[in-house]
């Protein structure tokens, strides 16, 4: 990303209407967006380097762990948020131990896009995580 560039977020989102809503968020916040609903998908889109990608846990072709391993060796290292809807604790642990972020659902658009900001700026603390939560 340049000064001048939107940032990029790559999503990978099973359910239409979600991603239409994150679509809608991301792009009134000045991201550029790509949205793919299968996980095959993602990987050849990861090839155009986003600065982040925002993946749904919940898919039933993802495992994060995999996922997220496939996706480093194509070379991208940028910052990786999962969103889950009542994550276990196995579930975010793995995805923590693989470097990536967890968001539980539901969540607002304004805390998303904060999130995902501060993971570009390589900033994540509990207070983040908070404020991406819905009321």
């Amino acid at each position: 990303m340049t000064a001048q560039s939107r940032p990029s977020i790559l999503v990978l989102e099973r359910d239409p209407a979600v991603a239409t809503s994150l679509v809608f968020a991301l792009r009134l916040e000045g991201f550029e967006v790509e949205v793919h609903a299968a996980p095959e998908a993602l990987e050849r889109a990861i090839r155009t380097k986003p600065d982040c990608l925002l993946i749904d846990a919940d898919h039933p072709a993802v495992s994060p762990a995999d996922l997220l391993s496939r996706v480093r060796a194509t070379g991208h290292t940028g910052p990786a948020i999962f969103t889950a809807t009542n994550p276990t604790r196995r579930l975010g642990a793995d995805i923590r131990a693989s470097g990536a972020r967890l968001l539980e659902k539901p969540w607002s658009g304004d805390g998303v896009v904060a999130a995902i900001r501060g993971a570009i700026a390589g900033q994540w603390n509990e207070t983040a995580k908070a404020d991406c939560l819905a009321p």
